[in-house]
């Protein structure tokens, strides 16, 4: 990351704070543990970020946009296939295997359970899996 590249510096953030939000919880992440995680100044935290709470809501957001591109991906996948529903547990495996989309979920999960307006963002991967089912298998039993 280039000092002067603002932008650099303030994805390095967020994607720390993702990390963190993972590996601590949503809740237990600071500005001082973000900033040594990103290898940024401590002041950098506050400069481009409102509040801890400003910081903490662009990290779920990161997360749940991973989570969004893992999910397009099965979808994708299953598209290609022609909707194999062997092809569909195989991939739902490899994405609960990773330990990091696990984690990812459930922090958005509980994030979602604790501040009304982070809950939207907690039920994306629920929404979205629904509807990449309900292609398939039809409203009532993608529920």
């Amino acid at each position: 990351m280039a000092k002067r590249d603002p932008q650099a510096r303030r994805a390095a953030i967020v994607k720390a704070a993702a990390d963190l939000v993972i590996e601590v919880g949503p809740e237990r992440i600071t500005h001082r543990l973000v900033a040594e995680r990103a290898g940024v100044p401590l002041g950098s935290t506050t400069q481009y970020f409102t509040s801890l709470d400003d910081l903490r809501t662009q990290a779920l957001q990161l997360l749940a946009k991973e989570i969004d591109d893992d999910l397009d991906a099965v979808r994708r996948s299953l598209v290609a296939s022609g909707g194999s529903p062997a092809l569909l547990v195989d991939r739902l495996h490899e994405y609960l295997h990773n330990s990091r989309n696990v984690a990812a979920d459930v922090s958005l999960m509980s994030a979602g359970a604790f501040d009304s307006d982070l809950r939207e963002l907690s039920l994306r991967w629920q929404n979205n899996f629904v509807e990449i089912l309900n292609e398939y298998v039809g409203h009532d039993s993608a529920l």
